[in-house]
Order: structure tokens, then C-alpha cells, then sequence
């Protein structure tokens, strides 16, 4: 294949024809083109026109080597017995993107002045390389190899070297005589490629932040604007909130002061109640400190806390104070436990209230109401007493 029987043994078929592996080469359609040994045609991605210049000492039949490079790669052609004053057209048939430079070779004893060569492609508009009627001559010629390069470069690219690459994320370029792409600003965005930036939108609990969105953090909001809003001092919300609520509950946690106790702890900890859970994280907690949280789902009476450190520094505990306006005032003690990291004894600890007060009863390990029918009438907020009475 790409062959065909010349003299008593097989040549290589020309350029723009093709073989399977019969005695000759076929033409390719004139859509299609191929290079010299090919078992099929492709279609032509690029036309290259070389032009020569019309001079009385342009000498004739020049050979010459095209080697046209782009953003993606780069594609090499050839083209023979190119006389003064003529117009030749090869083919690519490789992607290599944006045109960029020209490099010509004079392979052939003969030299000859180059006027301009023009890439064009079907989809993009042509680029022609201008040479000042430079003379491309032989081997020991003064310049058997001549390379050209775009000064600038077409909007939506910039420059990399001597080539033109399309502008990176988040840059743009508007202008077709620029030579670099330009910054879009912090609250924009454009793809690979732009000729313009566009501004970031975000949806509601979001803020725009390094050309993209990111959520709001704890105790602010945002409707979809750019920036978020605090909530009021009242109120409180998790991350990537639309609205503010209520701070239905404090979770004040204390830190035991010991000396092993390292500092910057994080912690998630999760409050279970007779109506649900709720889950809040503090980050950064030091020995012997007390850091406040919030819930903002109804969970009812806190029974039970479970704790979890994320972090690689433990902390030793001594209690959690769950309280609600004037309803509960609950305090889980700790046995100054440590609650250390993946790697240590105890990265995840729940404590549960004992006992529950007047009105409530254990069930398992959560304390609800008393059922119909039945009653805790103990008017003491911590007692003895675990279960309801008939």
C-alpha cells in the first residue's frame, strides 16, 4: 500500500495520489489530497499558496520544503519546479490549529525569490506571511532556510514565543493587532480562546470569588449577588445560606486546661434531640477556652452529643452547654476526655444525659415526652428519675 511498480521494483506514490498495493496510484478526488506514500486520500484542512516574486534574476525551478506551525503542532509540505513569478498550492491535511510561522527550505540546487505564502483554512480567514523578496537558495546558498512569524495575533489569541496560543482561562484578547492576552477581572470569567469576559453569576448562598463562586460562610447570606451579607447579631446560618434564622440554640463548648492539650483543635459536633439532630463545626478551640455555636433546627431536648476532631490536634474536654432561651440549660460533662485524631484512641465520642427532667422519659438514649397517659412530675432540672409513670 502506497506503492506502485515502477522499473522492475515499487516506488512510493506521489503526493495527491494513492494505492492499495496495486501496480498504480490513483488520483485523490480535488476535495481530498494525501502525502507521497499513502494508502488513502484525507480532505484538505489548509491550503498553502506559495508566491514568487516577479524579478529578472528570480531564477526557475525551485524546490522548496514548507513547514507550516500552529498552536496544536505543526505540518510540513513540499513543492517542486516552482518558476519566477508563480503561484503553487499544496495541501495540509494535519490540525495544527492557528497558523503562526512559516519556515521554507530550499532543498533543490535552484534559488528563487519568495513574494508571500498564505495559509488558509475553510473556517478561519487566510493569513498571508509577507518576505521581503528574500532569496531562498541552494545548499550553498547565503539563507537555504527562511522562518516568518506573526508580529500579532488574531483576537480570542495572545503570544507564546512566536507563536499565537489562545488566550488561557479567564483572559481574553478583543483586538486583532494585539500581541498578549489581558487579565479578566476577579469578578468575571471567559473560557479557553476568549474575546471577552463575561461576569460571574452566582446562585443564591454563593459569593463570586477568584473568577468563580464559592459559598457563603457561617452567619453571613447572599441572594446571588457578588459579595455575602453578615446576618444580624441575633441570628445566625450555616454555609451557603440565603437567608439568616433565629438561634434557636447555644452550643458552648469548654476546653479542659491541661497541659497536654494541644491548641487549634476543629471539631464537628452533632446534637441529637426527642425531635431530630443538628450538626455544627468550631475550628480552632484552645486549652481552656469556651467557643460558641449554633443551632438553628428545632432538635427539642438535647439528650445526647457526639463529637468528632477532623483535625490532627486533640483536645481534652470538659463539657458541652446546650441552652435555649430560658427553656433548657443542659450541660453534658466530659470525663476530661481526650478527643484526639484519626491516628488516636478516641476520634469520635458521644456522651448522653442520664437522667431527664419533668415532663420527659428515656428511650434508649434520647429523653421525649412522656406518652398519653403518662408523667415525670420531678420539678428538678437533673434527677433521678429515667423513665415516665403511669
Amino acid at each position: 500500500g502506497g506503492q506502485y511498480v515502477k522499473n522492475h521494483g515499487c516506488d512510493e506514490c506521489p503526493q495527491n495520489t494513492y494505492s492499495t498495493g496495486v501496480t498504480s496510484c490513483t488520483d485523490c478526488p480535488s476535495t481530498q489530497t494525501s502525502p507521497e506514500g499513502s494508502t488513502k486520500c484525507y480532505e484538505k484542512l489548509y491550503d498553502v499558496i506559495i508566491k514568487t516574486a516577479e524579478k529578472n534574476n528570480a531564477r526557475t525551478g525551485g524546490t522548496f520544503t514548507v513547514k507550516i506551525t500552529g498552536d496544536k503542532g505543526s505540518d510540513t509540505v513540499s513543492v517542486a519546479g516552482i518558476e519566477r513569478d508563480e503561484e503553487k498550492t499544496l495541501y495540509l491535511i494535519k490540525d495544527i490549529g492557528l497558523p503562526s510561522c512559516v519556515t521554507v527550505y530550499n532543498g533543490g540546487g535552484n534559488g528563487v525569490k519568495i513574494s508571500w505564502v498564505r495559509v488558509s483554512n475553510s473556517s478561519r480567514p487566510s493569513i498571508t506571511f509577507s518576505f521581503p523578496d528574500t532569496w531562498i537558495e541552494g545548499d550553498n546558498g547565503n539563507s537555504p532556510t527562511l522562518e516568518v512569524c506573526r508580529d500579532t495575533c488574531p483576537p480570542g489569541y495572545g503570544k507564546d514565543g512566536k507563536l499565537c496560543k489562545p488566550c488561557g482561562v479567564n483572559t481574553y484578547n478583543s483586538q486583532d493587532t494585539a500581541s498578549a492576552c489581558t487579565d479578566c477581572l476577579s469578578t468575571q470569567t471567559s473560557p479557553e480562546g476568549s474575546t471577552s469576559c463575561r461576569n460571574v453569576t452566582c446562585t443564591g448562598g454563593q459569593y463570586v470569588k477568584n473568577h468563580g463562586c464559592d459559598e457563603c460562610p457561617q452567619n453571613t447570606y447572599s441572594t446571588g449577588v457578588t459579595s455575602c451579607t453578615d446576618c444580624p447579631s441575633t441570628q445566625t446560618s450555616p454555609e451557603g445560606s440565603t437567608k439568616c434564622y433565629e438561634k434557636l440554640y447555644d452550643v458552648i463548648i469548654k476546653a479542659a486546661d491541661k497541659v497536654r492539650t494541644p491548641t487549634g483543635a476543629t471539631f464537628t459536633v452533632t446534637i441529637t434531640g426527642d425531635k431530630g439532630n443538628d450538626t455544627v463545626s468550631v475550628a480552632g478551640i484552645e486549652r481552656d477556652e469556651e467557643k460558641t455555636l449554633y443551632l438553628i433546627k428545632d432538635i427539642g431536648l438535647p439528650s445526647c452529643v457526639t463529637m468528632y476532631n477532623p483535625s490532627a490536634n486533640a483536645v481534652i474536654l470538659s463539657w458541652v452547654r446546650i441552652r435555649k432561651n430560658s427553656q433548657y440549660d443542659v450541660t453534658i460533662n466530659f470525663p476530661d476526655t481526650l478527643i484526639e485524631d484519626e491516628h488516636g484512641n478516641s476520634p469520635t465520642l458521644e456522651v448522653c444525659r442520664d437522667t431527664c427532667p419533668p415532663g420527659y422519659g428515656k428511650d434508649g438514649k434520647l429523653c421525649k415526652p412522656c406518652g398519653v397517659n403518662t408523667f415525670n412530675n420531678q420539678n428538678t432540672t437533673f434527677n433521678t428519675t429515667s423513665a415516665c409513670t403511669d
